[in-house]
């Protein structure tokens, strides 16, 4: 296959419904950069949870949009919140899960990120059910396709 074919993803609405494009020389660059940074993954048996091939796919697309805001629904260790830091080290990430990543002791090492929001344990709330404004409105956020959300909950989506 030609590396400079561009690949268009046009699933969702990206940047008010343009398809965002990259080339397979994106692709290996940044896979380049990305497999040294994994390496150094503060999670090293993440089992039932993101392996490589899906922590790639998320650093890229948070690289590849640099949006202004990231959320994420389902933390378990923080692998996710690790992975969206190392492509965004400066962003905010705001993460709803029921219980916080430092609760699984039994489970080996948990990664907690001290520039992020945790909707978790105690102060939980479901994706749905989270005061989406005051959030948008905390972060300064004005256009709402800088903000990037990854779900990796277990959640049936058609409730939300």
């Amino acid at each position: 296959m030609n590396p400079n074919h561009k690949i268009k993803i046009t699933k969702g609405r990206l940047k008010h419904g343009e398809a965002v494009e990259w080339t397979y020389k994106d692709l290996l660059r940044g896979l380049e950069e990305f497999v040294p940074i994994y390496e150094t993954r503060p999670i090293k048996n993440n089992m039932y949870g993101m392996g490589f091939d899906h922590s790639f796919g998320l650093w890229f697309i948070a690289r590849w949009l640099k949006p202004d805001l990231m959320i994420e629904s389902g933390v378990f260790k923080g692998h996710s919140t690790w992975v969206l830091r190392q492509a965004m080290p400066d962003k905010p990430i705001e993460s709803l899960s029921p219980r916080h990543p430092e609760k699984y002791p039994n489970k080996g090492t948990a990664y907690v990120d001290g520039n992020c929001t945790y909707f978790a344990g105690k102060n939980f709330v479901d994706f749905g059910s989270l005061d989406w404004q005051s959030v948008i409105k905390k972060h300064g956020i004005e256009d709402l396709t800088r903000v990037l959300v990854f779900f990796d909950d277990h959640q049936n989506e058609l409730k939300r």
